[in-house]
Parts: structure tokens; C-alpha cells; sequence
């Protein structure tokens, strides 16, 4: 009788531990951000958005480039002028939907000579292509903003001014900064929600006074996420251009930027620079253990002509606000994969092709043998590494072009 005790109590104790043990490594899956289960629910597990409730829409895209070849295909020798159009005419549809549309615009509007790496200078098409694609905002402070030097970085904002497209990042001199620091979106229903966009550095050119480029330093991020909360914001983003060129993983110093930035106050953090997509993570605040910041590492190139395997795409981010009661709570995030298509044959042309768009109307895109492949290994490797997350696959129209 007492071995049969002892031996069922021994098989009680393990049976705890064993499942003691499946319960940690669940929370140390979920906190590596690989869990396929927590589909963003466990931490944010907010009731569907009432009548007394305000939602907001917002998509972030990664790196827009402009590397010598991009600028050759948009030329149009007939008319002797450039047309980036036809980049962006397949996302237009979705950016329609969306209350907030905000880009990294990693190349400067310094006028001709119009030049791709490693000093960037678009012809301002490209923007006049952003707007209509419906961008309505972009964040300027990255390595490249400063290629053509002073001249570049003012003719680049009074571009942006004069058609009336918002910014953030850079600044003709520090009065500027002061007054429009931090940057600050309300939608029509009322949300305010700030922006905030900061640089590893400028490719070691030397920013020339008055002007200012926002660079990443602790003290001046808190001074200004504090700045945020005293204008009464309901959600601060932090833009951060960072991390290891062509690295698929976050390292060190992005974790730890990205703990800083929620320690004091960021509710999302949106990386670029890698030119390759990095994972999504929650990360916690120390000083809130209820809240949870999620942080996209980097979104990856939207636009450019990089070919190599993990370097020819990226992602739209889309997050969902709501606002109700006074609080405002992230209700979803989700992500559509895009790869740069680029013809070879002339004329030469790139296109951004949201892959389920690809997916659904297969017929519609000519893509060579090659080409579908290509489409295909970046659409896995992207699902693969954002396993933790929805990916959003819109009702796209069955248009041809």
C-alpha cells in the first residue's frame, strides 16, 4: 500500500513538472516573439471597437531608394521628364484604405544630377508618385540624408513643404526642430498620435550648422517622448533608422534602444536601415509590466534595386488603433509581404508587387520562370520569420497593367 502511494505520488510530481516545464517554454517562445499562438491576442486582447469607440488605420513601409538603375527606368525619353507611377500602382489601392500612410524616404530631392549609391539624389517624380500613391507622411532622418550636404537636405524639405507632404527626422536649424518636435498626426476622429524619427548617423558626413538631423541619443529621446506626453498625445511612435546591414536578426543595441524607447513612453517602435526584413517582438516596459510595446526591427526595402536573396522586398506594416473612453489601445497588427519586381526587358520598369495580389491573380503578372521563384522564396522566407503574426490579404481588385 505505501509503494503505491509513493509511486503515485512520484507520477503526480512529474506530471506538474512536466507541464510546469510546457507552460515556461510557452513564455519563453512568446517572449522570443516565435510563438505562432500568441497571435498578438495574448498581449493584446482588446473587445471589438463599439459604437463609442475611434479607430485609426496607419501602414508603415520600409526603405525608399533610389539607386541608379531605378532612376534610368523611370526616365521617359519622349517627354524627357520621370515617372515613378507605375512603382507604386499596385499598393495604391491599399493605401487608399488607410488613415495614415508613412514611409522612409531614404534618398534626398537635391535636384540634378540625379544620382544613386552611394550618394542618392531623386528626381522629385518620386514624390509627386508618394503623394499620389497616398502616402501622407515621411520620416527623413537615415544614413543617407545628408549625401548631397546642406544644400541637399534644405532643397529635400522645401520640396517636401511646397507639396505640402508632412515630415519629421530633419530640420533646417534647430528653431525648426524645436517647433515641430515631436511631430504630431491627429485623424479625423480625433486621435493624436506623435511621431518621432532618429538616425544611427549620416554615413559619416558631417551635419553642418544650423541644420539638424536627428540622431539616436537616450537623453534626447526621452526629453523628447516626454515632450510627446505633455502634449497630450494618445500613442507615441518611435521611426528609428539602425542595425547591421543585411542582418534577417535584431542585435544588441536595437534590443536595447528599443527597451529604452518603451521604458519611456514609445507605445510602437518602427526600425529600417537593415534593407532585409527583421523580426516583430513584444517587449514589456520596466516600468509598466502590464503594457506590451511591439517592435518591428525593420520592415525591409519597400523600393530599390537591391536583388541579392532576402534584400528584394519587404513589408507594409498595418497597425489599428482604437480610442475609447479616454484610452487609446493597439486592436490588430498585421502585414503584407511585397517583393520589387524588376523588368529586364526594355523598357526596364519596377514595380512593388504585393505578393497576395500575385497569389490570387497569377495570370495577370508575366513574371518570367525565374521571376516566380524568386516571388515564391521571398513570399516563405518572409512567413516564415513573421510566423507571429496575421498576415493581411486584401480584397484586391483584378485589375491588369
Amino acid at each position: 500500500m505505501i509503494q503505491k502511494t509513493r509511486t503515485y505520488i512520484l507520477i503526480s510530481f512529474s506530471l506538474i513538472v512536466l507541464l510546469v516545464g510546457f507552460y515556461l517554454f510557452g513564455l519563453i517562445r512568446s517572449a522570443n516573439g516565435t510563438n505562432v499562438e500568441n497571435n498578438l491576442n495574448t498581449f493584446f486582447p482588446e473587445p471589438f471597437p463599439s459604437s463609442d469607440s475611434s479607430m485609426v488605420t496607419i501602414a508603415f513601409t520600409g526603405d525608399i531608394m533610389g539607386h541608379t538603375p531605378l532612376i534610368e527606368a523611370m526616365y521617359q525619353p519622349v517627354s524627357r521628364t520621370y515617372d515613378y507611377h507605375i512603382v507604386f500602382q499596385h499598393v495604391k489601392e491599399y493605401f487608399k484604405q488607410c488613415d495614415w500612410v508613412v514611409g522612409n524616404l531614404e534618398v534626398t530631392l537635391a535636384g540634378p544630377p540625379y544620382t544613386g549609391y552611394p550618394n542618392f539624389s531623386s528626381p522629385d517624380a518620386l514624390l509627386y508618385a508618394l503623394i499620389d500613391a497616398g502616402y501622407n507622411t515621411l520620416t527623413t532622418a537615415n544614413n543617407h540624408t545628408y549625401d548631397k550636404g546642406k544644400s541637399g537636405l534644405i532643397r529635400t524639405l522645401n520640396m517636401l513643404d511646397s507639396l505640402q507632404m508632412p515630415h519629421t527626422g530633419t530640420y533646417r536649424d534647430g528653431l525648426e526642430h524645436d517647433q515641430q518636435t515631436p511631430f504630431i498626426w491627429e485623424s479625423s476622429n480625433g486621435i493624436r498620435i506623435a511621431l518621432l524619427n532618429y538616425t544611427y548617423g549620416t554615413n559619416g558626413i558631417k551635419v553642418l550648422k544650423p541644420n539638424v538631423v536627428n540622431m539616436i541619443d537616450t537623453a534626447i529621446m526621452r526629453q523628447d517622448l516626454a515632450k510627446a506626453r505633455e502634449n497630450y498625445v494618445d500613442f507615441s511612435i518611435v521611426s528609428i533608422h539602425w542595425g547591421d546591414e543585411y542582418q534577417r536578426k535584431e542585435n544588441a543595441t536595437q534590443q536595447r534602444i528599443a527597451q529604452f524607447a518603451a521604458d519611456h513612453g514609445a507605445d510602437l517602435i518602427i526600425g529600417s536601415h537593415p534593407h532585409v526584413l527583421q523580426p516583430m517582438k513584444i517587449i514589456t516596459p520596466g516600468t509598466d509590466s502590464t503594457k506590451h510595446v511591439p517592435v518591428f526591427y525593420s520592415l525591409g526595402n519597400f523600393i530599390s534595386n537591391q536583388r541579392d536573396i532576402y534584400r528584394d522586398g519587404g513589408i507594409i506594416a498595418e497597425v489599428r488603433l482604437v480610442k475609447k473612453a479616454g484610452s487609446t489601445y493597439i486592436y490588430s497588427m498585421r502585414y503584407i509581404p511585397t517583393w520589387v519586381y524588376k523588368k529586364e526587358s526594355i523598357p526596364l520598369s519596377f514595380t512593388i508587387i504585393p505578393v497576395s495580389k500575385a497569389e490570387a491573380f497569377p495570370d495577370n503578372f508575366k513574371f518570367s520562370s525565374a521571376d516566380s521563384i524568386k516571388l515564391s522564396r521571398f513570399a516563405s522566407d518572409t512567413r516564415l520569420l513573421l510566423n507571429n503574426m496575421t498576415e493581411l490579404k486584401p480584397e484586391w481588385s483584378n485589375d491588369v497593367n
